[in-house]
């Protein structure tokens, strides 16, 4: 069987776990995320010993997809109703529905107004309501993390390709090797200052693409608080909803 790149979806002792076979690991290395239990292991490893370890790590493993499951129970509902409370960067926007508003989302002050169409039947209405206000976070976040990123990578002297922001499940954000700097829109639903942070972490990275002791230092001087930050970004990010 062909192991350098091969993906398994194994049964585990109380959970099942997908397996990655890897040319390059040395070691068997385990995760838990939101999208389950991942196991990544040596090419030519036998299935026996694999199954060996992740038993050995099975109470681990337990706890943290409790943990994840009950985080999962904390994630609020947004109901796209007339007043409904939506977060951006530390504030919070009213929702207005505004039928017949031309020119898309708009923000005046304290309200989001969001065009409406009276020829959507019940079913569409909140789904068409959330690919609009969706769609103007992406446009915020674009203009915001491009800004933010653009202003510290000048005061650090440093350079990047591009921004981009996308949703993703486990990473808020993300610097490529080319130097390609990657964001989670959701996090405009966190407070400024931790944005601020994940926007120095990966600024940080153009000159330390690593997680070292020198790349934390260099953190730390572009934001002296991202240890809280990072502390609140792990207790708080399952919330982060729009």
């Amino acid at each position: 069987m062909p192991r350098k790149s091969s993906q398994l979806i194994c049964q585990g002792p109380g959970f099942d776990y997908s397996l990655r076979y890897s040319a390059r690991r040395r070691t068997i290395g385990i995760s838990v995320s939101i999208e389950g239990v991942q196991v990544a292991a040596p090419a030519g490893v036998s299935e026996a010993v694999i199954l060996q370890f992740v038993a050995q790590k099975q109470d681990w493993v337990q706890r943290k997809l409790a943990l994840f499951q009950q985080r999962a129970q904390e994630i609020p509902a947004p109901r796209y109703r007339q007043g409904e409370r939506l977060p951006l960067l530390g504030e919070a926007l009213a929702l207005e529905l505004a039928p017949g508003l031309k020119g898309g989302v708009q923000r005046q002050g304290g309200r989001l107004l969001v065009p409406t169409d009276p020829r959507w039947s019940e079913s569409q209405r909140q789904p068409a309501l959330q690919r609009r206000i969706h769609q103007w976070y992406r446009e915020q976040a674009r203009e915001h993390f491009t800004a933010a990123s653009q202003g510290l990578a000048n005061r650090m002297g440093l350079g990047f390709t591009e921004v981009r922001v996308r949703r993703t499940k486990s990473q808020w954000g993300h610097c490529t090797g080319k130097g390609v700097l990657q964001y989670n829109w959701l996090l405009l639903a966190a407070p400024r200052a931790v944005v601020d942070y994940v926007v120095a972490h990966e600024v940080c990275h153009l000159a330390q693409p690593n997680h070292s002791p020198a790349f934390w230092r260099l953190v730390e001087s572009a934001c002296p608080a991202y240890r809280a930050h990072r502390r609140w970004l792990k207790e708080n990010g399952h919330r982060l909803v729009v």
